[in-house]
């Protein structure tokens, strides 16, 4: 089995994001168990699963950017609404097979993920500090 393994190197040191990161990669890590065994009446309520919770952690982030007017916000949310779109152009392809699909999708998740940790999410985290949020 394929299993993304969370390593401190992954951390900002935000704790409420970091944990939201932590259950994002449990997430899908539950997605490539499923295509693994190729169950594809599960498949569907996991994706939608990842899209939902990927959508309230960029609730949280956002909240906390509109809360204390980070300056870099409009450039971050732009980065979460670009992501989930490209995520879900994954779902709209008219290729009938959903496990191929669904390896692509985990795959470009995966890779974004730790991207944007190590890169855009830097970003704020002095900022966060800054405002109490640690």
């Amino acid at each position: 089995m394929v299993n993304i393994k969370w390593e401190d190197k992954y951390e900002i040191g935000v704790k409420i994001i970091d944990d939201q990161h932590k259950h994002f990669v449990g997430l899908l890590n539950a997605l490539y168990k499923c295509l693994e065994v190729r169950d594809t009446k599960r498949l569907p309520d996991i994706i939608k699963d990842v899209f939902s919770y990927a959508g309230y952690h960029f609730k949280v982030e956002e909240g906390y950017f509109d809360k204390f007017g980070y300056p870099e916000a409009d450039e971050h949310k732009a980065a979460h609404d670009s992501l989930l779109e490209r995520a879900k152009s994954f779902t709209k392809r008219p290729d009938k097979d959903q496990i191929k699909t669904g390896f692509e999708l985990v795959y470009f998740l995966e890779r974004w993920l730790f991207v944007h940790i190590k890169g855009t999410d830097q970003k704020y985290v002095q900022f966060f500090h800054e405002h109490g949020i640690k």
